[in-house]
């Protein structure tokens, strides 16, 4: 048997967010929003977690932003509502 990962993150939409590293579970709750169209929630749930990885946040602030991201995306049409970088910058998030 291999070795586990030392990641997990897992975007589990409407029940909320889940991150695992070395051992240590951190959950956060979805972020109620109004859903227009869920095109790319997925990949702006993704492009949240890396930017706070990126900043150097700690992996739940890294998950919160990631489950708000992926919640802004889908209240516009093609995720045309998703947070800019510099949004996140600022904590101009839905779950802020």
């Amino acid at each position: 048997m291999g070795k586990r990962p030392p990641w997990l993150v897992s975007d589990d939409g409407a029940q909320g967010a889940t991150a695992v590293r070395d051992g240590m579970r951190h959950d956060v709750p979805a972020v109620p929003v109004r859903a227009v169209d869920t095109t790319a929630a997925g990949d702006c749930f993704n492009a949240g977690f890396v930017h706070g990885l990126l900043a150097g946040r700690k992996l739940p602030a890294c998950l919160a932003a990631a489950a708000a991201c992926g919640a802004a995306a889908a209240t516009g049409p093609g995720s045309s509502a998703a947070p800019r970088a510099e949004d996140l910058d600022r904590g101009q998030h839905p779950s802020s």
